[in-house]
């Protein structure tokens, strides 16, 4: 097995693409105006993973592949479009030394595991994001978009219906 060493550093927006390497072949699209939303709020949590773009000679262009990170990317350029973060603002990113590119996007996306929803702190925590969110703010004086507003004021509304269900789920099979 060998050993993947990488470094982070930050590379401008506009000399990053989507690598073909990427794995993700469905829903590359589907939450970028949430994704963009919480990047503006809170910036971004975690670095792109990237490998140096090569010409047919096996120089470096100066230019990146994303090859984990395709929906962070695209969020970052929405937030770009309107102005919100710099076409050439930096971006942290893992760049790539020596591993197979496919393999770290699959790392990336299969070895994951989404939290179970009763995990008591991250549960308490939706909770209380529900609970204290104001509908009646406007989206503009929000740090959130208006499809995150209303996803919250849905959540707001079936949380309390659904908290002894799943608390009640999460004691019979505790896996």
């Amino acid at each position: 097995m060998s050993t993947t060493t990488f470094i982070v550093t930050e590379i401008a927006l506009n000399k990053l693409d989507v690598a073909e390497a990427n794995v993700r072949r469905t829903g590359r699209g589907n939450g970028i105006e949430e994704l963009a939303a919480s990047i503006a709020a809170h910036g971004l949590l975690q670095s792109l993973v990237v490998r140096p773009t090569l010409d047919d000679g096996g120089a470096p262009t100066g230019r990146y592949e994303v090859v984990a990170g395709g929906r962070r990317l695209a969020a970052l350029k929405l937030l770009a479009k309107r102005k919100a973060f710099g076409k050439a603002g930096p971006v942290p990113c893992r760049v790539l030394d020596g591993e197979d590119a496919g393999e770290a996007s699959l790392a990336e996306n299969v070895v994951r595991l989404d939290m179970h929803p009763a995990d008591c702190r991250s549960f308490s925590a939706a909770v209380a994001l529900a609970v204290s969110f104001r509908p009646s703010l406007p989206a503009a004086s929000s740090t959130v978009s208006p499809a995150v507003a209303r996803a919250h004021a849905s959540i707001r509304g079936l949380m309390c219906s659904t908290i002894a269900v799943v608390r009640v789920r999460a004691s019979l099979d505790p896996a």
